[in-house]
């Protein structure tokens, strides 16, 4: 949760933003993306997921330099329909196996294009 957990609308943006963050690996390239998954969760305990594949993934690696992830929010948003998209609660993480990575500069920006 942020802001004092106040929940968030982001009805106006789910066709046009996405979940960005800069990643990097310790040990080596990464070729399938993550392994984990982000997830909103709304206040009445509705969660929407995605997985955190390559196809997110600047390039389709990530390596040992700071390399962005884009996840446009209708990917995430999809998956559970009764996620009350005008009151989230918070963004959830998770990652799945062993190995040494960096997360920094997360937000929410207007999806590139491309995606």
């Amino acid at each position: 949760g942020w802001d004092g957990w106040t929940g968030k609308d982001i009805s106006t943006i789910t066709q046009v933003g996405a979940f960005q963050m800069q990643v990097k690996s310790l040990q080596g390239p990464m070729k399938s993306g993550l392994p984990g998954a982000i997830g909103f969760e709304d206040f009445a305990g509705n969660q929407s997921w995605v997985g955190l594949f390559k196809d997110y993934v600047k390039g389709g690696l990530i390596l040992e330099n700071w390399t962005q992830m884009q996840i446009p929010l209708k990917d995430i948003l999809s998956q559970n329909r009764e996620l009350d998209i005008t009151s989230i609660k918070q963004v959830i993480f998770t990652l799945e196996a062993e190995g040494d990575i960096l997360i920094d500069e997360i937000k929410i920006v207007k999806r590139d294009e491309k995606k």
